[in-house]
């Protein structure tokens, strides 16, 4: 089966961990930082690349399992296409 290769935000690291019980896959996690007068300061949010054999609407649906995962569900997109916006709304199962 093929591999597709995703990319996301995540509120925190816990989100990602609580993802990965339900979703297979090889994680990449990069702490985002905040510039402020020039100053690079670590804030909770993640960026995250994702391996997995799932499609994307299986991944999503994975998602929605997540408590609090909704930047997650919003942000994932195939790596080519990702840009960190918001794509979807958060909806539940």
């Amino acid at each position: 089966m093929d591999k597709n290769i995703y990319s996301f935000r995540a509120e925190t690291v816990t989100d990602v961990e609580n993802l990965k019980a339900v979703l297979p896959g090889d994680y990449i996690i990069t702490p985002l930082t905040l510039s402020l007068e020039g100053k690079e300061i670590p804030i909770p949010d993640v960026e995250v690349k994702l391996t997995t054999e799932k499609s994307l609407e299986e991944a999503v649906a994975l998602m929605n399992k997540v408590i609090d995962g909704h930047r997650m569900v919003e942000t994932i997109q195939h790596l080519k296409n990702h840009n960190g916006k918001r794509k979807r709304k958060h909806w539940r199962l």
